[in-house]
């Protein structure tokens, strides 16, 4: 879907090449600006268990947690994980949550209760194997990420494409949409998405 907003700019990359570079694009655009935000399905306590696998959405991968809410209270902290690995060697009964792996999640105090939900609102970037990408990105911001993917093709030394002029301009293009998106979501205009229609690249 994505592909007519790069291939006429670099005539004859792969289109390979074309897919990873937006990829790259899309998954720089999302860890920079923190746009893409989901509330995840929750996750139910294990007693004596404290370590948990995200539930993140297919084809992604996570930035940063942003939100923790335990049976249902929302004042919940997110911490670093040094300061996680601190409350737990002092027994500290303060509920927080945090992640050292981007793939799993630990709470303190580790549960004595089980079937208690907990529920992670997190920032997204698509996995470095996506072929999709969700829809309010397609519609919103295709042409930034094209720009991205354009700037780093064309910047491709040696190739039939290359064409440094043009990566100055489509890369300073990515920056401001980056810039621009970030402001935004500061503001609170960004989107919060759950599981919604996919794009291909």
């Amino acid at each position: 879907d994505a592909y007519s907003r790069v291939t006429p700019y670099v005539q004859g990359a792969p289109d390979q090449t074309v897919l990873h570079h937006l990829r790259e694009a899309a998954i720089e655009f999302c860890s920079r600006t923190l746009i893409w935000r989901a509330t995840l399905a929750a996750v139910v306590t294990v007693v004596d268990h404290g370590t948990y696998t995200l539930p993140l959405l297919d084809e992604s991968a996570l930035v940063k947690i942003l939100r923790y809410s335990f049976d249902g209270q929302d004042d919940r902290a997110v911490v670093s994980p040094d300061t996680g690995l601190d409350l737990l060697d002092r027994g500290d009964s303060a509920d927080a949550v945090w992640t050292d792996d981007l793939v799993t999640f630990k709470v303190s105090p580790v549960p004595a209760t089980a079937a208690k939900e907990m529920i992670l609102t997190v920032a997204l970037k698509p996995s470095q194997d996506a072929l999709e990408i969700p829809a309010f990105l397609f519609e919103h911001h295709i042409r930034s990420i094209a720009a991205g993917a354009i700037s780093t093709i064309s910047a491709m030394p040696r190739q039939p494409w290359s064409d440094l002029k043009q990566a100055d301009i489509q890369a300073g293009v990515f920056k401001n949409a980056i810039d621009k998106a970030t402001f935004n979501v500061g503001k609170g205009h960004g989107r919060s998405q759950q599981r919604v229609r996919a794009h291909s690249f």
